[in-house]
């Protein structure tokens, strides 16, 4: 089957249109750099492969991700697709079609799609495509990634030129554009060098752009620039960016997203709900009433109900509050406000030896740590890409909200303020780390490179795009949470219920069980930063695993026998005094990450020795600032 590649410049669309035309699912953003490495999926209709390439402006290599594009594309690559589908940014064609020259100077068919047709046509902007189709010498199309216009004529064109390269016809789809020889003698008697080819796509591009497009003579007042003054703004930027997170937080954390919980943790998963004055039971008395009547062992209905649903069920009700944080970081992401948010970080960055491009991962870090690691191989520096690496996943993931929720729930009335304070501190600690780190890091590393961003239009969000985002990360919380925590919720109810009495191995109290002996046994390790029970040093090691553990495991052995959440809570803070909380929270969100995002981060690192400086720091680091929070805490506490 032919392999069409689809290329074009960052942030033009191309993921969009990827995922519209073969109906996968992979992530899309409003900013430059979203993908980083290859994708292949197959052309709905079968007619062939596409390739997703990472979005380049040029074709000589200069990024890591133009490496992997100018690589796929190259003469003689094992990779080298049949043909080419190059997505143009229509709203900036000039600059777009420098990129397709050289494309077209590959010898290999193209097909032109020219995207945000729908936007040109609300700016009264009219394009020829027939004048650039012979211009180009190659089909070009006006399509709207985003709301499917032109997809169905484009599908067609594809399988046009998949058929022409089953063919093996020389070039099916119109003939590649005459390129540039590469050896001639110019009017001033010198040989032509790159910069002159350079120049000669920039002039053709700019001639080609002049013969087929049409503004109008009276351009609407630009919005964007509008809106830039004001969120670009010398001193109201930084106190905007402040109240926006402040409101996601008061929004996914309070107000609605815990109510939403409240009525999950404690309706659905809790002592059940009242509808119209009739009492609905909750999922655990049910089944416990379903097991009395079905004569099931009373240990086995206590592991249903006690083990899997006091972890899993706890973990499930935090759900909404996830999907909310997810659907306004999207909301931000997609309107291209966080791109602007980079450019606005990138000075205070610079401090600390990194620069605006690393608020990517930063932001991806907020929804996991994997695709925040994956998504640092696009930093051009060394240095930065390794500050990056160790540092990311200092800032609370999906994974680690749950945790953050929880302590404010049980200790703080639920207030918002914690966890933009946990955020805060997750921020602290990557610039903190940066800056003591910066200095070593750059013995082992090359210069660091200028920091390069396109701000994107400001768009409203489409909201088959949000809820696609939303969808894929709450449903992969959910696959974590029914697959290995709850493996791990059961393997935590087992220990804690069974251990060694006279040499047998038996149903024994929460004290005498093989889970409190590990406990008991590591908790001398934790004492210093304020742990003094043993089940918080429990949920820490199964936090290592997946970071959700260490709610599910709280919840199996805090809640063995009250459901509603008013006695979890009650139990939380009978177990440890609110200073051990809070060592436990930061000692959680700081220190080495979870297994998943462990292995990604040996595998964009490149090194034992890298990975296993970079674990032992964040865990060293971790327990140093519980050792700081916690001596501050006492002398609070003396003052007081």
């Amino acid at each position: 089957m032919p392999t069409i590649a689809l290329a074009g410049n960052p942030n033009s669309g191309k993921t969009t249109l990827f995922n519209a035309l073969t109906g996968e699912k992979a992530h899309v953003g409003n900013w430059p750099g979203v993908t980083v490495e290859k994708k292949s999926a197959r052309i709905k209709g079968g007619t062939a492969i596409l390739l997703d390439l990472p979005g380049v402006y040029s074709l000589t290599p200069f990024t890591p991700e133009e490496t992997v594009t100018a690589a796929a594309l190259r003469e003689g690559s094992s990779d080298r697709p049949d043909g080419v589908l190059n997505i143009v940014d229509g709203t900036n064609p000039e600059r777009n079609l420098y990129l397709t020259l050289q494309l077209l100077e590959l010898g290999i068919p193209v097909v032109v799609a020219v995207n945000f047709a729908d936007v040109l046509r609300r700016r009264g902007v009219r394009v020829k495509y027939d004048v650039l189709e012979k211009e180009l010498g190659c089909p070009v199309l006006p399509i709207s990634a985003r709301t499917g216009k032109g997809l169905p004529e484009l599908l067609a064109a594809l399988g046009k030129m998949a058929a022409g390269i089953r063919m093996k016809a020389a070039c099916p789809i119109g003939a590649p554009l005459q390129a540039m020889p590469t050896h001639c003698v110019l009017d001033t008697g010198r040989s032509l060098q790159e910069e002159d080819r350079i120049a000669w796509r920039y002039d053709l591009a700019a001639e080609i752009v002049t013969k087929a497009v049409r503004y109008p003579k009276r351009q609407r007042r630009d919005i964007d620039k509008l809106l830039d003054r004001i969120f670009l703004h010398k001193w109201l930027a930084f106190p905007l960016f402040g109240a926006v997170m402040s409101l996601v937080f008061l929004l996914s954390v309070s107000t609605i997203g815990r109510g939403l919980s409240d009525f999950v943790s404690e309706g659905i998963f809790g002592e059940g709900l009242v509808v119209f004055g009739w009492r609905l039971p909750g999922i655990p008395e049910l089944l416990s009433a379903a097991f009395e009547s079905w004569n099931v062992h009373p240990l086995l209905s206590r592991f249903v109900t006690e083990g899997l649903l006091g972890g899993v069920g706890m973990l499930l009700g935090f759900v909404p509050q996830l999907a909310i944080l997810f659907l306004s970081l999207s909301f931000l992401e997609s309107c291209g406000y966080l791109a602007r948010v980079a450019f606005l970080l990138d000075r205070a960055f610079r401090r600390f030896g990194l620069s605006g491009r690393c608020f990517i991962p930063f932001l991806l870090a907020a929804g996991c740590g994997v695709p925040a690691l994956s998504a640092a191989r696009t930093l051009r520096s060394d240095r930065e890409r390794k500050l990056t690496l160790i540092t990311c996943t200092f800032l609370p993931c999906s994974a680690k909200l749950p945790v953050v929720s929880l302590l404010a729930a049980a200790l703080f009335d639920g207030g918002w303020w914690f966890a933009a304070l946990a955020y805060l501190a997750g921020i602290a600690a990557i610039l903190l780390s940066c800056f003591l780190l910066k200095g070593f890091i750059s013995r082992h590393t090359g210069e660091e490179a200028p920091f390069l961003i396109e701000l994107p239009p400001y768009r409203l969000p489409d909201g088959r795009t949000l809820w696609q985002s939303v969808g894929e990360k709450t449903a992969a919380f959910l696959r974590k949470a029914t697959t290995v925590i709850l493996l791990c919720a059961a393997a935590v109810w087992l220990l804690s219920n069974f251990g060694i009495i006279q040499g047998h191995v038996r149903a024994v109290g929460l004290e005498e069980s093989f889970l409190s002996a590990i406990g008991r046994a590591l908790l001398p390790l934790f004492r210093p930063i304020g742990f003094t029970a043993w089940e918080p040093v429990v949920a820490t090691l199964t936090g290592w695993i997946a970071k959700e553990n260490a709610v599910a495991t709280l919840g199996v052995l805090y809640r063995v026998t009250e459901t509603a959440d008013v006695y979890f809570h009650e139990a939380l803070r009978a177990g440890m005094p609110t200073g051990g909380w809070v060592g436990f929270l930061f000692f959680n969100l700081l220190s080495a990450p979870c297994a998943a995002a462990m292995h990604a981060l040996k595998r964009e690192i490149g090194s034992y020795k890298w990975t296993v400086f970079a674990l032992g720091y964040q865990t060293g680091f971790a327990y140093g600032i519980c050792l700081i929070l916690r001596a501050a805490y006492i002398l609070l506490t003396i003052h007081a």
